[in-house]
């Protein structure tokens, strides 16, 4: 939701059962987090997916007047063979071309290691990714050092 500050007013919805942007069945999300207008004017996403689909980081381009998405892309989707996020998770865009992902937390463990908690996403690559080897640890949002 887009809620005017001064009035409290909501403006629009994006998403969910009163949204006003239309979303097609590819751009619905799923308990989202860490929605953040970045300063190109677009909108990432970190999407849990739960059961809608696997979890991803997507982005925006809306036309706030006419209620329309300009643009939509998947920025990056966990990998099928990584337990799904269903609880928590952030994506901070540190670049053009690097993100931070906070993975958050999921309902099962495998019995194989830990999946990663953060990512650091270059040209759609993953370049690094931390991972903690204790179990029901977490993270809740994975922030840089120095704001982007």
């Amino acid at each position: 939701m887009k809620i005017d500050r001064a009035t409290g007013k909501i403006l629009w919805t994006l998403g969910g059962a009163e949204d006003d942007f239309h979303l097609a069945d590819g751009q619905r999300f799923s308990h989202q987090h860490h929605a953040r207008v970045q300063s190109d004017g677009s909108l990432t996403v970190f999407d849990n997916g739960n059961n809608a689909h696997p979890t991803r980081v997507i982005s925006f381009v809306l036309d706030e007047e006419e209620r329309e998405v300009k643009d939509f892309s998947v920025i990056y989707t966990k990998p099928a063979d990584e337990p799904q996020t269903t609880f928590m998770g952030s994506a901070v865009r540190l670049d053009a071309a690097r993100y931070l992902f906070g993975w958050g937390g999921w309902s099962t463990l495998p019995n194989a290691a830990p999946p990663p908690s953060v990512t650091e996403l270059v040209d759609g690559t993953p370049a690094w990714s931390l991972t903690f080897d204790v179990a029901n640890v977490y993270s809740y949002r994975a922030l840089p050092l120095a704001p982007p």
